[in-house]
């Protein structure tokens, strides 16, 4: 080995220890400043707090407007289902009344002279049907006749024509 230029193991040992006498405190300080970024600061927690403080006011605010609009929307539904309720109501008592009439009414025996007179208006109505299908029937001959004429028609041109082609 050449003289001088053997280094021996203090040497190095001495070269390292002033490198790294110069290099963790910059390292050290690089690991507490990256551990402050992660951890959360009075600061940054107050910010955050009034940031969700806002956030939970316009909900509040949000909620009661809906609350609002919701209760007057089941106060319109409840006007209008009590409206039904009392026309059905109204309803019910004319068709009370009228079963109480027709019970009294019917609570004493007819008359000859009731009798008469239904009878009399069966008699009407069943002379109108009989009119009103004698019509019909008279109109369904009518209109059978018609095409019994216009089938005759077209079967005459038809023998016309083919007579024409068949010369």
């Amino acid at each position: 080995m050449a003289s001088g230029t053997c280094v021996t193991a203090f040497q190095i040992w001495t070269i390292c220890w002033q490198v790294s006498v110069f290099v963790t405190p910059i390292l050290l300080g690089a690991v507490v400043l990256w551990l402050k970024s992660q951890f959360v600061t009075k600061a940054d927690a107050i910010t955050e707090r009034n940031r969700v403080s806002g956030e939970l006011a316009s909900i509040r605010q949000e909620a009661k407007t809906e609350a609002v609009r919701v209760d007057a929307a089941l106060g319109q539904q409840k006007t209008e289902r009590d409206a039904r309720y009392d026309t059905i109501k109204d309803k019910l008592g004319d068709h009370e009344a009228r079963i109480k009439a027709g019970e009294v009414e019917h609570a004493r025996p007819p008359s000859r002279h009731d009798l008469r007179n239904l009878i009399s208006t069966m008699q009407g109505a069943i002379m109108a049907m009989e009119r009103a299908v004698t019509d019909l029937g008279v109109r369904v001959d009518n209109h059978a006749g018609e095409t019994r004429r216009q089938i005759d028609t077209f079967g005459s041109y038809l023998h016309t024509i083919i007579d024409k082609h068949v010369q």
